[in-house]
């Protein structure tokens, strides 16, 4: 059921629509599980509607670099069978996700809801890499975190609830946890945050 929610509400009609355009094919993932980030036809969408999902490397050190993190209404790209890339797609959580085919978002006659599709699957994606460049471009532990953590609080307020546990947040900042979590409490004393396991507030 292509039932996803938007910065526009969507009538009953264009959502019937939705689904008879693109009927979209769910798959189920368990916590851990693989998720397929190549096509056959080199084509497919997939879209969340459930559940977290890490796209992420491992280097030579067997130490993991989280990319992006995917959860409720955020969309992908597959890629064709012979692209090699050495990225990981699993499930952090159980995922529910629907494939649809990019063929089809070409042909979709409807402009407004065609632009709201490929907004979701290419502007998102490229605001949450430009969002994480941001933060990796910072020189101290510091300011990652401090980048980050204004990031979220433009979408959610000054209070907030991290959308990763700490020890997957350290790879995505491209820390050690440890030194992270010392950091943390540091900003804590320097009375720039509070922090209580994953609720954050900036002060």
């Amino acid at each position: 059921m292509f039932d996803y929610k938007f910065e526009v509400s969507l009538t009953n009609a264009e959502i019937m629509g939705l689904n008879a355009h693109f009927t979209p094919i769910l798959r189920h993932y368990g916590t851990g599980e693989s998720i397929t980030t190549k096509s056959s036809k080199g084509d497919t969408i997939g879209i969340m509607k459930r559940g977290t999902a890490y796209l992420f490397t491992i280097n030579r050190d067997a130490q993991r670099r989280i990319l992006d993190c995917y959860g409720e209404g955020d969309m992908f790209r597959m890629n064709s069978p012979e692209t090699e890339e050495n990225l990981i797609f699993t499930a952090k959580t159980a995922c529910d996700i629907d494939f649809i085919s990019y063929d089809r978002l070409i042909t979709l006659d409807n402009a407004k809801l065609r632009e709201l599709i490929a907004d979701r699957l290419f502007g998102a994606t490229r605001r949450r890499l430009l969002n994480h460049l941001d933060v990796m471009g910072q020189r101290t532990l510091r300011s990652k975190l401090t980048v980050y953590f204004e990031q979220l609080a433009q979408r959610g307020g000054r209070r907030f609830t991290l959308p990763m546990p700490y020890a997957d947040l350290a790879d995505y900042l491209g820390s050690d946890r440890s030194a992270m979590m010392r950091e943390i409490a540091a900003m804590t004393r320097d009375g720039i945050i509070t922090a209580n396991k994953g609720e954050i507030e900036l002060l």
